[in-house]
């Protein structure tokens, strides 16, 4: 399978760590500019795409005894190549973001994500090969607390509860309705 291309994967409720949406530069990448996030994988997926040759690494285990945590880089990138579709998802709202806006990812309270990665054939002078992950769509649920629920619930009704026929919210105020001026 050496640098055969390979069909995009679907993944399903993942979650996500290190999360560098905007590419600024971090410890790891003290000149910025590369987007990317990691993935945490169960055993059992990343024995799977282990022998598919993805490039999966392992977290040290936190205490000893632990497992070792497998996990896999995805790159964001926006070029010729790759524009990934990244779409934000609260509640029964939806948002697709762009290269522009995507930054906003890193700083949002994530509950899940699914996801479809293209896999791309590396291979590099200390012998390492294997498919690097690049994001190809994400769909990212935002975890909303029982406050917001509560309180878009209730100004979801009272927006409801004013809307009249002429396609405005009333505000109670008919002279100062667009739709009679």
């Amino acid at each position: 399978m050496d640098g055969a291309k390979i069909p995009p994967i679907e993944l399903r409720n993942v979650q996500i760590t290190f999360r560098n949406f905007s590419g600024k530069p971090t410890r790891f990448d003290t000149q910025g500019g590369r987007r990317n996030f990691c993935i945490l994988l169960d055993d059992e997926t990343a024995k799977k795409l282990e022998d598919e040759q993805w490039k999966v690494k392992y977290l040290k285990p936190r205490e000893e005894g632990d497992t070792p945590q497998a996990y896999m880089q995805v790159k964001v990138a926006y070029n010729e190549w790759y524009t990934p579709s990244i779409n934000v998802i609260a509640g029964d709202k939806m948002k697709q973001l762009n290269e522009d806006t995507v930054d906003t990812v890193d700083s949002l309270d994530i509950e899940f994500c699914d996801m479809t990665l293209n896999g791309r054939w590396f291979e590099n002078a200390d012998g390492n090969k294997g498919y690097s992950a690049y994001l190809k769509e994400i769909f990212i649920h935002v975890a909303i607390s029982r406050l917001a629920q509560e309180y878009a619930k209730k100004y979801q009704e009272e927006i409801e509860d004013n809307y009249v026929d002429c396609g405005h919210v009333c505000n109670g105020d008919c002279s100062s309705c667009p739709e009679n001026v």
